[in-house]
Parts: structure tokens; sequence; C-alpha cells
């Protein structure tokens, strides 16, 4: 009698944390073969911050309106369970309106959980103990019991199941040649930049527009950069590309699984300390600095990784102004927040409020790494240990992304026509005369941009660091004139050693770049490796692997 006293008293609450819990325990149990600590540490943010609104909100109304706190709390949790059925309300709606424009299914959809909350609150308000509220408490304890028992059970068997690896376990330089770097006192810092989707000269004047090849490699010949041709990417796609140079090799190859972004870039950097690169840097007493973008960021993924001022600066800017490309920037999030209207409010409200956008410049700033780069340049020469610097920065155009932004040639922020902020399909970019012509000139000037950063860091870097082995490269080429089982070609501008320039040649891809990078700047030997072509399980597009 006495635990039935308490559950009648605390019925509200307990219906209430169910309500709570249930969407975060559907998507662990969904998700089950792909967790990790960023999947967690996610989830126990957003669960935090709903709970924590619902408390403010609750107390604020029963303080002011004389309610009971237990029972706005429950209206609220059940708000939000409602809330958290966005996206079986909207299967609904599209079943009862197939007719309807696919572009008002979510305001359709919002309207009816506005309905149903609205008669939840309404019919609580008049009997607490009415038929339909106990049929909806019945059905959540009912549904929260069934997702624990599915919970234990897969975790139960979760234990038997080997996790697929990330990392690849094969070393590069042997134990001498560790030996040789540690008692070396001429070891140099290395510097990787990759641009995003950065075309060859050559290339960018075939599609887009045209410039002085022959005149620019000249001049960055003359500042002792090396710029290389025909160049392909390792792989076609920016998160295999780059979580692949961790491995110094081609690990995710034709026999691999499907990856879980837990294990590509950028989420696999959470566990940078565990890949081949990391573990070679640390054994060489060498320093890892990541500067990303909007998108890739270390403020998201590993602080640990950021430089000082780039800790401080950023963490304000990247979590309250632009909270919004968060949404669409962290896989969790985007996956989870796909049972509720959140996404495409934030997508439309994003396009609609574009030319008032507050966090605009954090965008455009976030994306020229040059620039933070230059800025935050100071910090490194405080580090008394030798480093490896990389950046990703995007300057190509984003027409067709969630976030449309684009550079004028003297890198200043354009505005972009608004009938390219709106487009998303990539096929509307191409005619049958070739590219659209807006798309063009965006494209051209997000380049030339491109240029002149990539000309700012080699005079920069030759003053700042004048020993240093750099390689400025992109990570795949311009996918908006791809062309099916072709390999892309990227952008490479060099700068090694005397002693390793016999190695300068189309094959360094970006794998190679690192392996290069690696064995210049400690005065091993160099380690490349031969590449064919095969096919990627997700896209069927070309890409490179380790010929044995």
């Amino acid at each position: 009698v006495m635990y039935k006293n308490l559950i009648i008293k605390y019925k509200f609450l307990l219906i209430s944390l169910a309500s709570f819990s249930l969407p975060y325990l559907e998507f662990i149990n969904f998700n089950s073969d792909s967790l990790d600590s960023f999947v967690f540490k996610t989830l126990a943010y957003t669960i935090i911050l709903f709970i924590s609104f619902s408390f403010i909100f609750s107390l604020i109304v029963s303080i002011f309106f004389h309610k009971k706190f237990s029972e706005t709390f429950f209206l609220c949790a059940i708000t939000i369970f409602v809330f958290f059925n966005y996206d079986k309300l909207k299967f609904v709606i599209n079943f009862f309106f197939k007719e309807t424009s696919y572009y008002f299914m979510g305001e359709l959809t919002l309207i009816l959980i506005f309905i149903i909350a609205i008669t939840i609150i309404f019919i609580f308000s008049k009997k607490k103990n009415s038929w339909f509220l106990n049929f909806l408490n019945i059905y959540i304890i009912t549904l929260f019991v069934f997702t624990i028992l599915n919970f234990i059970y897969i975790q139960k068997n979760q234990y038997t199941l080997e996790s697929p690896k990330a990392f690849s376990n094969e070393a590069y330089f042997t134990e001498s040649e560790f030996k040789n770097i540690l008692n070396n006192k001429n070891n140099k810092n290395i510097y990787y930049l990759i641009f995003d989707g950065a075309d060859p000269l050559k290339t960018y004047n075939d599609h887009i527009g045209k410039v002085d090849v022959e005149k620019i490699v000249f001049e960055l010949e003359k500042l002792d950069f090396t710029y290389i041709d025909d160049v392909a990417s390792s792989y076609d796609l920016t998160k295999y590309t780059l979580s692949q140079i961790l491995n110094l090799n081609y690990f995710i190859n034709e026999n691999s699984p499907p990856a879980h972004p837990s294990m590509i870039y950028p989420s696999i950097m959470i566990e940078f300390e565990q890949s081949i690169l990391a573990k070679i840097l640390k054994r060489i007493n060498y320093d890892f600095f990541w500067i990303g973008n909007i998108i890739e960021n270390c403020i998201y993924y590993n602080v640990s990784l950021c430089l000082p001022h780039q800790k401080e600066k950023n963490f304000f800017d990247l979590h309250v102004k632009t909270a919004r490309y968060l949404i669409d920037t962290n896989y969790v999030l985007r996956n989870f927040l796909k049972k509720t209207p959140i996404s495409d409010i934030n997508n439309k409200v994003f396009f609609w409020q574009y030319e008032r956008d507050l966090g605009r410049e954090i965008v455009y700033y976030e994306n020229d790494g040059v620039k933070k780069f230059i800025e935050f340049s100071n910090d490194l020469k405080k580090n008394k240990k030798n480093y490896f610097v990389f950046v990703h920065a995007r300057y190509k155009s984003a027409v067709g992304w969630t976030y449309p932004i684009a550079y004028n040639k003297d890198c200043s922020i354009r505005v972009l026509p608004k009938k390219l902020k709106t487009r998303k399909l990539k096929k509307e970019h191409i005619n049958d005369s070739g590219l659209d012509e807006d798309v063009k000139t965006v494209m051209e000037t997000n380049y030339l941009c491109m240029l002149k950063r990539t000309k700012e860091f080699v005079k920069f870097i030759n003053i700042f660091d004048p020993n240093a082995m750099v390689v400025i490269q992109a990570d795949h080429g311009n996918d908006h004139y791809y062309v099916e089982g072709q390999e892309t070609k990227i952008f490479t501008l060099v700068k090694i050693s005397k002693e390793c320039k016999r190695h300068l040649s189309n094959q360094i891809d970006n794998i190679n770049a690192m392996r290069l990078l690696l064995s210049c700047a400690t005065n091993q030997e160099v380690k490349l490796l031969k590449k064919k072509s095969f096919q990627t399980m997700e896209s069927g597009r070309s890409v490179r692997a380790i010929v044995k």
C-alpha cells in the first residue's frame, strides 16, 4: 500500500522522466552498433537542455499561476514527447496529403503537434483522470518498459560483437628511425594545409575562369615552393581523405564495411590520440595543432588540438552565435533531431534570415583557415617542441550546401544572389552548356581568393618558419563537373628540403603527402605508396588504393 501511494503521489514525475528518456533510449537502441563517447556526450547535453528548460518553465508557471509544479512539469514532458514524434506525425501528414507540396509538410506537422499539445493541456485542466490521459500514461509507461528491456538485450549481446577499427596498426618509422629522429637536433616543423575542393590551375582554366598558370607557378618557385600538376586525390570524399591521412595509408578500401561517422573525419578527431599519426608524433616529440572551419572544428570535436588563443576566441562564437550551424554539422544532433521539427525550422529560418544573420561573419571567418593561422601563429612561437599544424580551410563555393557562402577575389565577404541561396540539388547547377553562369561566377571569385591566401601564406611562412616542410593541397576535386569513373585532380603545392625534391611527382596524393612530410621533416627515408583504382561502397566513385 505504501509503495502504491508513493507511485500515485509521484505519478506525474515518473511519467515525466519516462517521457524525457524515451527518445534517447530509442536513439541509442537504433544506433547501438556505433556508439562512442561523442554520441553520449551530445545526447547528455541535449537531455540536460530539455529538462532544464522544462524545469525552469514549470517553476515559473507554478509560481505565477499557482499550479502544482509536478503537474506543469508533466505537461512539459508530454509536449516534448509529442515533439519527438514529429517524424511519425510527418509520415501521417504525408499519407493524407500526398498531393501537397513537400515544402509545407513540416508546417502542417508542426500545426498538428500544437493541436495535440493544446488538446492534452485542455483535457488535463478539465479532468486529470480522464480515459484519454490514462491511456496516454499507460502507453508511455509500456513503451518505456519495452524500450528498457530492448536496451538491456542489445547491450548484453553487444559485448559479443567485434567493433570495426578506425585506425590501422601499420607502423611507419622503424625503431632505429625513431632513435635517429630523437637524436636529430635539426627536425623541422610541418604544415599541412587542406583547401577543400580546390582544383588544379589547369582544371580551373578548363571549367571556370582564366589565370596565368606559368606566371603563378614561376612566382611560387621563386619563393621555393613547387607546384605539382595532375595529382589525384587519395579519395573523392572529404571524410575519407582526411580520416585516412591519420593512418598514413589506405586503411579504408574496397573490402571495408561501410564506415560509421565516428570512424571518419571529422568525428574521428575525437579519438585522434589513438591514430597512427598521433602515436608517431608523440614518439618523436612533436605537438599537433588543428585549425578547422565552421563545420570541422577543434572546438566541436577535440579542444585539446586547438591552439590556446583559438580556444579562447572561438568558444563563444561557435557555441552561441552559430548554434544553428551545429545542428547540421554535428552528425549526432543532425540524426537525433530529425525526430523533431528543429532541423526543418532551423534550415528554413536560416535562409529566411540570412541577410540579417549576426553569425554570418563568423562562418566566413571560420572558413578562412589561412587568416586564422596567421592570427594564431604567435602561439607557435611559444611552443617548446617541434609541431605539426593541420589547417582545413573552405574557400570554394558552398552553393547547394546548408551554408550559402562565398568570397570576393580579395577574400572579403560576398553576399550571394537570392536564387543561389535556395538551391539544393547539384544537378540544378549544370545545364547543357556546362556550369550555370551564376555558379561559375561565385566559384571564380572563391578560387581567386584561395590563390590570394595561398600567396599570403607562402610569403608569411618563409619569414615565420623558413625551414618548415609544407604541403598545400585539396582533399578532393570539385564535384560540380565530376565525371563518373574519372579521378578527381587536386591543387598541390609543396615546400620540402632539397634532398627530398627528387620524390616530387604526381604520386604525391594526400596519403603520400603526409608520408613525405614526416620523412623529410625528420631526415628519414621517404616511403611512398603506389596506387590503383577501386570503387567505394558508398558512392561508386573512383578512389585509390595500395598496390600489393
